[in-house]
C-alpha cells in the first residue's frame, strides 16, 4: 500500500517524499519570495501606461483643435477671395477688345475669375497678399482700354502663374490652361501684340472651361491625357510655328467636342504694314 506524502522537513519549504522516500518534491515556501519592496511598486507600470494613454489623448485633442483652426481659417481666405479678390477683374468684360463679341469676352473674363477663386483656395496666399493682389487687379483694369484689355488680362496671369505656380500648374481646374503658358513667349511674326494676347485670353479661357463644364465629357483620366498632349507639342512651340500650333489646340477640342457653348477660335490676321514706315526700294 503506498503511503501518503510526507513532509518531514521543519524548515522554510515543502518538502515531501512519496513512497520510499528516493522520490521528493520541493515546493519553495511564498514566505520566502522577496519583499515588493525589493521589486519596486506593483502599479508602477499601470501609471505609466495610464499617464501615456492621458498624454496621448491629450495631443489628440490638440490636433484636432488645431485642424478645426486651420480648417475654419482657410474657409474665411477661400470665402474673401472668392468675394473680393476674384471679383475684382470683372470690370474688364465691359472693355470689349476689336475682333470679339461682347459674350464672348465676358466669358473669357469670368473663366480668370474661376482662376482667381482657385488661387484663394489654395492655401498659397494670406489675407494680407490678397489684398495687395486686388489692389494691383484694380490698378491694372481701372485704365484699361478695349484695345489693351487682353493685353492687361495676359499680364494678370503672368502674375497670377509667378504668385501661385504648382496651385495653378497642378489644379484640376487650370492644368489645360497653364500648358498654353509656351506660346506667351512664341508670338508668331506679323501677328500684333494685342491679337496674339486675345487669343492666348480665349484659348486659355476654352481650356478652364473645358475642364470645368458639367456638361462634357472630360473624367479625370481624360483630362490629364489630353493634358498631357498639348503640353508635348506646346512646349516644342516656336514664334515661325505658335500660330498653327495654337490653331491645332482648338482642332484638338473640337474632335473631341470639348468646346463649351459660346466659345469660338480667334482668326489670326497678318498686321498691316505700317503707312509711315519707308518704301521698299524698287
Amino acid at each position: 500500500m503506498t503511503e501518503p506524502p510526507r513532509n518531514p522537513s521543519g524548515n522554510g519549504h515543502n518538502h515531501i517524499e512519496f513512497g520510499d522516500g528516493k522520490k521528493t518534491l520541493r515546493v519553495d515556501d511564498r514566505r520566502d519570495a522577496p519583499s515588493p519592496e525589493l521589486l519596486g511598486p506593483a502599479h508602477a507600470g499601470r501609471s505609466f501606461v495610464v499617464a501615456l494613454g492621458i498624454v496621448l489623448a491629450a495631443l489628440a485633442i490638440a490636433l484636432i483643435v488645431l485642424f478645426r483652426q486651420w480648417r475654419d481659417r482657410q474657409a474665411e481666405l477661400a470665402e474673401y477671395g472668392a468675394r473680393n479678390l476674384a471679383t475684382a477683374v470683372l470690370p474688364l468684360a465691359n472693355r470689349v477688345p476689336p475682333g470679339i463679341e461682347p459674350g464672348e469676352w465676358a466669358l473669357v473674363v469670368d473663366q480668370t475669375r474661376i482662376a482667381l477663386e482657385v488661387l484663394s483656395a489654395s492655401g498659397l496666399l494670406e489675407l494680407g497678399q490678397m489684398q495687395t493682389l486686388r489692389r494691383d487687379l484694380i490698378r491694372r483694369i481701372d485704365p484699361a482700354r478695349p484695345e489693351d484689355a487682353a493685353t492687361v488680362l495676359e499680364g494678370i496671369w503672368t502674375t497670377l502663374e509667378r504668385s501661385a505656380g504648382p496651385a495653378l500648374t497642378q489644379s484640376p481646374k487650370l492644368e489645360l490652361a497653364a500648358t498654353i503658358e509656351p506660346l506667351t513667349r512664341n508670338r508668331p511674326v506679323g501677328v500684333s501684340p494685342q491679337l496674339w494676347d486675345l487669343a492666348l485670353a480665349r484659348t486659355r479661357a476654352l481650356l478652364i472651361a473645358a475642364a470645368n463644364s458639367p456638361n462634357l465629357d472630360l473624367p479625370p483620366p481624360k483630362r490629364r491625357a489630353l493634358r498631357d498632349l498639348l503640353a508635348a507639342r506646346l512646349l516644342r512651340s516656336r514664334p515661325e510655328s505658335a500660330a498653327q500650333d495654337l490653331d491645332w489646340v482648338w482642332q484638338t477640342l473640337d474632335q473631341a467636342r470639348l468646346i463649351p457653348e459660346g466659345f469660338s477660335p480667334p482668326q489670326l490676321k497678318p498686321q498691316p504694314p505700317n503707312p509711315a514706315s519707308p518704301a521698299s526700294p524698287p
